[in-house]
């Protein structure tokens, strides 16, 4: 007799696992969290579909110019959505979020929702997680491309998760797709199915080494900065969102391993799915961050401090010039006597770096000041006179 024939002649009401000892199981309305996912769900749909879509802004209307790093956030945006909405239709099939004793034997081997929890989730959540990955590493080149080696950190970086997510997503397919001649309900205890649940745990393993990477970076590269405390904390804010992630992964990695070592998967499962929401949602929100304040900075100066990356770039750009990043020194006058000179510009210059890009940058405000070139006569009382350095003078 097959599986299937067997599994058909079960009698309906047999719970998918036995119940502990003295409990008696509940088919009908029993309890269940799929209300905590739809509800943990909508919210950071909500959170990531602001910054999404101030980013999305920011490109189009301010910037007026598109990047990858926008390209990456918009489908790292759909991924996630794509996720949450299979996640509703678990919850709708009515499986997960109760316990597995209060889960007939053929609802969890029911097709559409073997299908759903399986072949679909194998088909979103790598690939979701990598988009994301990858737009925050293409924030990081953008933000702090002068730093040599946080360059060279972002590329090993890129190359290590793309070839991770791209593997584990080929193989979490194949692993999850019934094979030929196969039913779903043969293949849910094939061992193909047994090795998928194996790996899950060193794959969200492996992501957790990702986002521990993804969160040091920035903080290094930050307290390079020749910045004032409370100028760092600022910036540091904005990475310190990358924390979540962090936290939400290490959950993920413990509760994998419970899923795999314990019986009731469908009660388990619950924070197995809130954890992956909100790494993958929180990825998307933080390489959205600089856009999103610079939005806020423009609408609304007076709620949230600047920072943008531009003003990142223009801190970084005072870092390196034609020669090298350690070569540089501070501006300062040259002349006889008594000679000063000092920029106010009032537009935004760009500096050439290393590569032979173009990064904007903007000189501090500074007070006016009067040039004096062997003045035999007295100086007067410093006037803006209108007249502007552009060049900068720098001595080595």
């Amino acid at each position: 007799m097959s599986f299937d024939a067997i599994i058909a002649a079960l009698p309906y009401d047999t719970p998918a696992i036995p119940p502990p000892e003295g409990v008696k199981p509940h088919f009908d309305n029993p309890h269940t969290r799929g209300p905590v996912i739809i509800a943990v769900g909508t919210i950071m749909f909500v959170l990531v579909l602001a910054f999404a879509a101030a980013r999305l802004y920011v490109s189009t209307f301010v910037v007026k110019k598109r990047n990858l790093g926008d390209i990456l956030c918009l489908f790292a945006f759909l991924g996630s959505f794509g996720y949450f909405i299979n996640v509703c239709i678990d919850v709708h099939l009515g499986q997960i979020g109760k316990h597995e004793w209060n889960v007939r034997l053929t609802d969890v081997l029911a097709g559409p929702f073997l299908i759903s929890s399986g072949l679909v989730t194998a088909c979103l959540l790598s690939p979701t997680l990598l988009l994301a990955k990858i737009a925050i590493f293409a924030l990081y080149l953008e933000v702090f491309r002068p730093f040599k080696w946080m360059r060279i950190c972002v590329y090993v970086g890129s190359a290590i998760t793309t070839v991770f997510y791209v593997v584990s997503t080929i193989g979490f397919i194949y692993l999850t797709v019934k094979k030929p001649g196969e039913s779903w309900q043969m293949h849910a205890i094939s061992a193909d199915s047994m090795l998928s649940q194996k790996l899950f745990i060193p794959h969200r393993a492996v992501g957790l080494g990702i986002d521990l990477y993804l969160f040091i970076l920035p903080l290094k590269a930050v307290s390079d900065l020749h910045l004032p405390l409370k100028k760092k904390l600022e910036v540091m804010v904005v990475f310190l969102m990358g924390s979540l992630a962090c936290v939400a992964s290490a959950l993920n990695v413990y509760y994998a391993q419970r899923l795999y070592t314990e019986k009731d998967v469908t009660w388990i499962a619950v924070e197995i799915t809130i954890t992956a929401l909100v790494e993958m949602d929180v990825g998307v929100i933080v390489a959205c961050m600089p856009a999103f304040s610079k939005l806020i900075h423009i609408y609304r100066p007076s709620l949230l401090p600047s920072i943008r990356s531009s003003n990142f770039r223009s801190r970084f750009g005072k870092l390196s010039n034609s020669r090298s990043d350690s070569e540089a020194g501070p501006p300062s006058s040259q002349g006889d006597g008594d000679t000063e000179m000092a920029p106010v510009p009032s537009l935004t210059q760009y500096r050439i770096m290393e590569d032979g890009s173009r990064v904007p940058f903007e000189l501090n405000h500074i007070k006016s000041v009067s040039t004096h070139i062997h003045a035999d006569t007295p100086r007067k009382r410093s006037e803006d006179d209108q007249i502007h350095l552009k060049k900068e003078i720098w001595q080595n």
